[in-house]
């Protein structure tokens, strides 16, 4: 007798092949094929929950339960049904489906089937047939049989895959209101979801504008929210989730590791925002790990020969002081307190490579604040102009994901060789002021993008960048 149920490697299920023999021996179910502590304990479970529901173990017989593939280890909670499903059939002590279905399932000492807490996990792509598993209160993303205890074997219950309605909520937006220029800014940010770091003196809002932003992104697809829902299965987000770890957090607990390779924070903020305020107070080793996700989407961890790779895409901002005393600005040091030698020993914290991923940065300085605008005035700018990316180029990808030859098809020749600087030494650099022209140009209803458009990105993702090297 041969069935197919799940094993759980790291954060991947993969199918596993549950095969049961009869031979001659004391009535013990023995393990084949590298089952852990944990699958080894379910045998005294199966033999009770087989007991106590009416059904009994072959006398005379041992029951070997092969695990293919015999190289992996196994560490599953769900074998429990297949392993006592198996024998009922192969006893025939019940009528096996004439079509077998995956089985995942635990067993209670009494025989209740109870669903697995990691079952929403399993990717409905992998899925061959129907999942026979214990009752699940709410829907799945694939079709189930369900049952309460193990004598409902023969009489499983369908139940449908959940439809694919939004069952997400934009939060609520606050009261606060935005001047014109950093209303431009939070603009730019939701609608072409550009990595920015925030900069400037203490209570210059740096830490209030990066926490506005998650409101105003865009709803997540069906398969961005099913990721989130996967790595937020416990809290149940209602929106993108905003992760923003303290700055003492430990390198693992941040990017993820340990003997088990645990997700960290980096992962968690998959489809969302990622903040990071004061960021130079952040360890050098979880900055510079930032820059693998930054460019990929995900981040890598290994330890003893294993690998394992998390999703990691996420909306990056930052905030930071400049200097030790947090008064200094580029060309306006004259409230600063601290010495030439000793902002540029602060300033060495952020790495030029790691600098270079952030498409905007926006010093947020004692500026004369005019024209304030509410979190649903700039919604409704950020809205019309993702409506026209998607209606007039068919984008469905944020602006600060594009490549240069995406970009190049809406910026003409002379723009590219005349007027988009020409001493940019870094190619991010110039990629971020083509993407932050092009989410200007959005915002313009502009098909191309013009002189204007690159001049004020040029403000946005390549002056500020040159004022802080500079000093």
């Amino acid at each position: 007798m041969k069935l197919i149920s799940y094993a759980k490697l790291e954060t991947e299920f993969v199918p596993i092949e549950v095969e049961v023999s009869l031979v001659p021996g004391l009535p013990i179910i023995q393990f084949i094929g590298q089952a852990n502590a944990s699958i080894k304990e379910s045998a005294s479970r199966i033999k009770s929950a087989l007991h106590h529901q009416g059904f009994r173990m072959p006398k005379a017989k041992q029951v070997l339960v092969n695990l293919r593939p015999q190289e992996l280890k196994k560490n599953c909670p769900g074998l429990d049904l297949a392993v006592a499903a198996a024998i009922i059939w192969k006893t025939s002590q019940g009528q096996s489906p004439k079509i077998l279905p995956t089985v995942y399932g635990e067993l209670t000492l009494t025989g209740e089937v109870l669903a697995p807490i990691d079952l929403p996990d399993i990717d409905a792509d992998i899925l061959d047939q129907q999942v026979l598993t214990g009752s699940f209160s709410q829907p799945l993303n694939f079709p189930t049989l369900q049952i309460n205890k193990l004598r409902e074997l023969d009489q499983p219950r369908p139940s449908p895959a959940r439809t694919q309605g939004e069952d997400f909520k934009r939060p609520e937006f606050s009261l606060y209101t935005f001047a014109r220029e950093k209303a431009r800014v939070l603009s730019l940010i939701a609608a072409g979801e550009h990595a920015t770091l925030f900069a400037g003196p203490a209570g210059s809002g740096n830490s209030t504008l990066a926490r506005h932003v998650r409101p105003l992104l865009s709803p997540p697809n069906r398969i961005e929210w099913d990721a989130i829902r996967k790595i937020w299965k416990k809290q149940s987000p209602a929106w993108r989730p905003e992760v923003s770890p303290h700055h003492t957090m430990t390198a693992k607990s941040f990017i993820g590791g340990s003997s088990q390779l645990r997700r960290g924070e980096i992962s968690q903020a998959h489809g969302g925002v990622l903040i990071l305020d004061e960021l130079l107070e952040f360890p050098g080793e979880s900055i510079e790990a930032l820059r693998e996700p930054c460019d990929t989407g995900t981040i890598s961890l290994s330890v003893t020969g294993r690998r394992i790779t998390y999703p990691a895409k996420f909306l990056l901002l930052a905030t930071s002081n400049l200097c030790s005393c947090g008064a200094w600005l580029p060309q306006e040091n004259y409230l600063c307190r601290c010495s030439n030698f000793k902002r540029k020993l602060y300033l060495q914290r952020l790495s030029g490579p790691f600098l270079d991923r952030f498409q905007i940065l926006y010093f947020t300085g004692n500026k004369r604040e005019t024209d304030f605008k509410t979190q649903v005035e700039i919604l409704n700018a950020v809205e019309k102009a993702r409506n026209f990316a998607l209606t007039h180029r068919e984008q469905t990808r944020p602006n600060g994901e594009l490549s240069l030859e995406e970009l190049t098809l809406s910026t003409s020749n002379f723009l590219m060789q005349h007027l988009v600087p020409q001493g940019i030494s870094s190619h991010r650099r110039k990629l971020s002021v083509l993407r932050v022209a092009r989410t200007i140009a959005d915002l313009e209803k502009s098909k191309e993008i013009r002189p204007a458009h690159l001049e004020e990105a040029i403000s946005y993702a390549l002056r500020p960048f040159t004022q802080l090297a500079q000093g």
